[in-house]
Formats: C-alpha cells, structure tokens, sequence
C-alpha cells in the first residue's frame, strides 16, 4: 500500500514534544481546492506536499495533503500530512505517513510509511519516478463535495 486515506470522525489526536530539529526542506508542493478550518493554528491552503527531514545518515521524507505548516527557519523536527477539516471531519488525510518525526527509527513495512533515503538527492530523484508520478496524480485528483 502507498497510500491511506481517511475522511470521517477523529480517530484520536496527533502530537509530540519537538526535540531533534533537523534541516527541512519542501521538495514539492501543489495548493489543492479542499475544505479546511482557516481558523485553525499555524493553517495553510490545503496542498498536496512531499517533504523531508534531513537527519543524521538518511532523509526521511512523506508525500500527502496537508493544511499545517512544519518547518521554521529551514529545520523542523516533525510534520503533519493532514488536513484540519470541517465539522464533519477534524482531521483528514491521504498520505503514505500521518506523522513524521526526526529520530524515529524505521517503521515496519506493512502498511503505508514514510520513504527512507539515503541522501536528499535520492528523495529528489523518486519524484522522477513512474511511482511518484502515479502516488501524486492520485492524491491530488482527491475531490471531497460537501
């Protein structure tokens, strides 16, 4: 699976204490026509991202919509692939990994995860791939009517 997506009630919440700044960097970016809360904190105009945390030895990096802001200065330490949504749905998502951490090992391949590699090149590289191409038309043809 390379993707998951979720529109509905809250299933809980998200959060962290942010400990292990790491360079950040958007590698891709497209505003997409979706309902969010503009009232929210720290909210930007839904988009479909794929961004990285550029740590010790690898890039971990996430593709998926969101309406949060991550990184401050170049560094973050983690980042949200969701969307603060309407009444009917808190929080949606359609993303390979809800929440990216700094630090974190690996998760176990069984579902939809964050990408490891092993430079920013690499990461910059995939978008190239037939794989990207295909994850990024898919989520950004997401259409939700209210």
């Amino acid at each position: 699976m390379l993707a998951a997506l979720d529109y509905g009630p809250s299933n809980g919440g998200l959060g962290g204490a942010c400990q292990n700044p790491v360079p950040y960097s958007v590698l891709d970016s497209v505003e997409l026509p979706l309902p969010y809360n503009t009232a929210a904190a720290d909210t930007i105009a839904p988009r479909y991202v794929f961004r990285a945390l550029e740590e010790p030895g690898r890039v971990t990096a996430a593709y998926g919509i969101t309406s949060s802001v991550a990184g401050r200065d170049g560094k973050a330490c983690m980042f949200y692939n969701v969307v603060s949504g309407p009444a009917d749905s808190p929080l949606y998502y359609f993303t390979n990994a809800v929440q990216v951490n700094s630090g974190v090992a690996a998760p176990a391949p069984s579902g939809p995860a964050a990408k490891i590699f092993p430079t920013m090149d690499a990461a910059r590289a995939y978008m190239q791939t037939p794989e990207y191409v295909h994850i990024k038309r898919t989520i950004t043809s997401l259409k939700i009517r209210s």
